[in-house]
């Protein structure tokens, strides 16, 4: 039985201003800054009364914002690092550089000359409702595809993070107008979201990331029934685990 999910621990796209403004040590440092402007108020006052005394206090005061601001200024730094590894995805991808070659050495030598595609990218779950795609594809040549969002209750993504487990299928007919009529009927797409979906693809395989689930394993193929293989599935998977492991690492750090 699967754990109750939670916020999961691979990051998604986010704007340039949303990083800083949920980051707790930006404002730290904000209120540092605010403070020491206080302090310097407080030294020019002293400066002002031109005794011996206050100026030894001016002093003092300039002295401790300077120190209170580098101190800041030092721990914003070594947090934004932290912060900024843990929200890297390069470990990540680089498991899928690995899953994607791995694949590729599952093609014949004509399936490699007629140019066939295999891609593979991470989802995660984002509200009760989306997926968002938080790398893009490895193995796709087309536009960065990052940040795109999923209905949650639709699709083969959606499908292996609501029963969670792994789901493999591929198209039934190479008709065109019959593919999107399946994607209706089968999975949950409407008309204008199943037009769409890459018309290329023949195959997908879908593995939850973690259990509760982090994330969602996603590859596809333009070589039909190419993930019905057991033993291209089990590699699917096992990068799957060694996703989880990754993330299991990077909460030990």
């Amino acid at each position: 039985m699967a754990k109750k999910a939670g916020k999961s621990r691979i990051p998604t796209p986010k704007g340039k201003w949303q990083k800083y403004l949920e980051r707790q040590i930006v404002w730290d440092l904000a209120l540092a800054w605010v403070a020491g402007f206080g302090g310097i108020a407080a030294a020019i006052r002293a400066f002002a009364r031109g005794t011996t005394w206050d100026s030894v206090a001016g002093v003092l005061y300039l002295i401790g914002v300077l120190g209170a601001l580098v101190f800041a200024g030092g721990r914003f730094g070594i947090q934004w690092w932290k912060h900024e590894e843990k929200d890297s995805l390069h470990d990540l991808e680089g498991c899928l550089v690995v899953l994607h070659t791995q694949l590729i050495q599952a093609l014949s030598a004509e399936q490699m000359q007629r140019g066939v595609r295999i891609r593979a990218a991470i989802h995660v779950p984002d509200g009760d409702e989306e997926l968002v795609q938080a790398t893009n594809y490895v193995g796709g040549d087309g536009p960065p595809a990052i940040g795109r969002r999923f209905d949650r209750n639709a699709g083969i993504i959606g499908l292996a993070l609501r029963e969670n487990k792994c789901i493999a299928a591929s198209r039934k007919t190479e008709n065109y107008l019959d593919y999107l009529n399946d994607l209706e009927s089968n999975w949950g797409f409407s008309r204008d979201q199943a037009r769409k979906r890459d018309p290329a693809s023949m195959s997908w395989v879908a593995v939850p990331i973690g259990d509760p689930v982090d994330g969602i394993l996603f590859a596809d193929s333009t070589v039909q029934g190419f993930f019905d293989d057991s033993a291209v599935l089990q590699l699917v998977a096992g990068v799957a685990i060694a996703l989880a492991k990754v993330l299991d690492l990077r909460d030990q750090v």
